[in-house]
């Protein structure tokens, strides 16, 4: 019935899921600002919260989630950096939380929590034949071009898959593969070996989305001409995910410096897991600002306005604004 209702709201099969446990509240909570902010209905969004705390924050976005006693035991904090043992043992319900709703017949987008909408990709990109093509899986271009991601560079932290047999197929597949992703400490090269599989041998129809409607953390870090494009408004991308980014107190750095935070400083880790801003109502309406709120951390990393005062990230490195 979860499901059903949330593919309801939008009246196209089609969900939303993230899953989050208690550490990964701020940047769940950001990304919900940013849709609000562009004006975008989030009744679509299926929270799967892997602890209570997690789920307290559901209940006070006012957004469907499930969750259940079957799926196991999962870490409260976030990860500390990519791959340690809170990544590895997250990833499993990263797969159910896909799976469930494939397996049920609905279309599925999955995102990470570090993703912030600019424009709605379901409505206008996803739904658009026009614009989309026909493909059953769409993935982000990871921007890595390594052997084990080949031949399709996929991100498994955004991607859509429309309801059919070969994606159903595909997720079956990727939840048996389970001790491959234990094994290999990794959720996407377990992704990437079963997609190309699926994809020669059952006809599976595999789109990698270009970087300029999806772009991530890879151009962010490593395409600046792009991000100048961006930042001065001749780009227009559906959404950006601060991904290829050793840990979430840099994601939120680098978010807050581009302009892809959206909630008030005082709505900080701290507060949000003290549990102060709950007894003040939903902390989306508390929270999400009209304007995104900048902050600048490092003058070498791509930002909103000149951090040219600030100290560098990487040492060495030349200031983003005047290389």
């Amino acid at each position: 019935p979860i499901l059903a209702k949330a593919a309801k709201a939008r009246g196209d099969n089609t969900v939303m899921t993230m899953t989050m446990n208690a550490g990964m509240t701020d940047l769940v909570l950001n990304f919900v600002c940013s849709a609000k902010r562009a004006g975008h209905s989030i009744d679509h969004l299926v929270l799967f919260p892997t602890d209570q705390e997690a789920v307290e924050v559901a209940k006070s976005l006012g957004v469907a989630h499930f969750s259940h006693p079957s799926f196991g035991d999962f870490p409260k904090e976030e990860a500390r950096s990519y791959g340690d043992n809170t990544f590895v043992k997250m990833m499993w319900i990263k797969v159910l939380c896909v799976y469930l709703p494939i397996d049920l017949g609905f279309n599925v987008l999955f995102q990470d929590a570090d993703v912030v909408w600019l424009r709605d990709p379901i409505q206008e990109y996803f739904l658009d034949p026009k614009v989309a093509g026909d493909f059953d899986v769409y993935f982000q271009d990871d921007g890595s071009r390594s052997t084990r991601f080949s031949p399709y560079f996929s991100n498994s932290g955004f991607y859509f898959l429309r309801a059919g047999p070969r994606t159903r197929y595909f997720m079956t597949s990727l939840l048996y593969g389970g001790d491959q992703i234990l094994e290999w400490r990794s959720h996407q090269s377990a992704l990437v070996q079963i997609l190309a599989d699926c994809s020669s041998k059952f006809g599976l129809k595999v789109k990698t989305l270009s970087y300029a409607d999806f772009p991530s953390g890879k151009d962010y870090h490593h395409r600046k001409p792009y991000m100048q494009k961006w930042l001065q408004g001749e780009e227009h991308p559906y959404a950006f995910h601060m991904c290829w980014t050793q840990n979430k107190v840099d994601k939120v750095k680098y978010l807050k410096q581009l302009g892809g935070w959206f909630m008030e400083r005082t709505c900080n880790e701290d507060t949000l897991r003290s549990g102060e801003l709950f007894a003040k109502g939903g902390l989306a309406q508390t929270c999400c600002t009209a304007e995104p709120v900048l902050d600048c951390f490092f003058k070498d990393k791509a930002s909103k306005e000149p951090c040219l005062e600030s100290p560098n990230k990487d040492k060495g490195a030349p200031s983003w604004w005047r290389a």
